[in-house]
């Protein structure tokens, strides 16, 4: 039904020091804009098949990379801006085309929403293929870039009894939490993080960030290039099949 690999194992988390902040949302000037969450129009691996994430109610079974179907606790609903004029180029959701990141569908990412990448620069210095990035970090790799929406759409956060990673937009990996902030939870003191997860963040992490980026630019220029090059060899056996049907004319 899906093409995708769950992962159930548990991912080694490495200390990080704090500076992600509240991944949630950000009040400026009396306005809240949404910093994480799942943007309305992406679509979701559930127990039934994808799902558009608007059309997700407390209990439906979700598909996660770790746990298999979990059923989700609760959704809300939050704005993307409510502000007066634009969406401040900061707080504007990422762009990523398809394939940039295992999503085999267009998607929008928030700022901070937590995306979990594979990495073999990860695995060779962390021991750990997969790490947690927010999409801030990738915009300019792999064609991802800033857009501006031209209206604000609904985000949608789904909480799951424990902190999952669920299946976007085709094969996309992206973070779902319990009940609130897993990223700022897990680097609170004195309490323990829910699930182990390799967390970089810019502040702590930028060399080994740019080392992975790095990586998935050279992964993404090679699956454009073929998948040029397999458009050539269709177009080639398009031309190649209308000339020996005009032959047998």
């Amino acid at each position: 039904m899906f093409e995708i690999k769950t992962r159930r194992d548990a991912l080694r988390r490495e200390e990080a020091e704090s500076g992600f902040g509240d991944l949630g949302s950000e009040t400026r000037g009396g306005a809240e804009t949404a910093l994480s969450g799942i943007v309305a129009g992406t679509r979701v691996a559930t127990a039934l098949g994808w799902r558009n994430v608007e059309d997700l109610a407390e209990g439906d079974a979700i598909l996660t990379f770790d746990n298999g179907l979990k059923s989700l606790r609760s959704v809300r609903r939050k704005a993307l801006w409510d502000g007066n004029g634009a969406c401040p180029t900061r707080l504007q959701p990422l762009h990523v085309p398809r394939g940039a990141i295992g999503n085999r569908e267009e998607m929008l990412l928030l700022p901070r929403q937590g995306v979990l990448v594979e990495s073999d620069v990860a695995e060779e210095e962390l021991g750990d293929p997969f790490v947690l990035i927010r999409a801030e970090a990738l915009d300019g790799v792999c064609g991802i870039s800033r857009r501006r929406p031209i209206f604000a759409p609904e985000v949608f956060v789904l909480e799951f009894d424990e902190d999952q990673v669920i299946f976007a937009s085709s094969g996309a990996l992206c973070v779902c939490p319990a009940a609130g902030d897993m990223i700022s939870r897990i680097f609170m003191r004195n309490q323990e993080p829910t699930c182990d997860y390799t967390i970089l963040c810019q502040e702590t992490s930028r060399e080994l960030i740019e080392k992975i980026t790095w990586e998935l630019e050279e992964k993404w220029a090679f699956a454009l290039a073929r998948r040029g090059q397999n458009a050539s060899q269709q177009r080639s056996a398009a031309r190649g099949e209308e000339l020996r049907k005009s032959r047998r004319a």
